[in-house]
């Protein structure tokens, strides 16, 4: 089974979104003139060109308020070594 969950070393891209007042994550896009351009994951606005963006940890996305799939804090208490897979909770399916 392919293994979807993110690593402890990566970096999600975030900037400041005027239009939602708010450090928000970010993906490259294309714009108009096929040129690279960041936008905000929220709301689409163009935020800038790529490479200006700082990165969070995927802790602090979650703790910014997006929920990060596959990712649980170190110390969650959970994951394959916990058992919980025995009994039907498995956190990573």
């Amino acid at each position: 089974m392919l293994d979807l969950s993110l690593p402890d070393h990566a970096a999600l891209p975030h900037a400041a979104c005027p239009a939602c007042r708010a450090e928000v994550l970010v993906y490259t896009d294309l714009d108009e003139d096929d040129k690279l351009v960041v936008r905000c994951l929220d709301c689409d606005a163009p935020l800038g060109e790529p490479g200006l963006q700082t990165c969070w940890t995927p802790d602090q996305a979650v703790e910014a308020g997006y929920p990060v799939e596959g990712w649980l804090p170190p110390d969650a208490g959970a994951g394959c070594s916990s058992g919980g897979c025995s009994g039907g909770s498995c956190s990573k399916h």
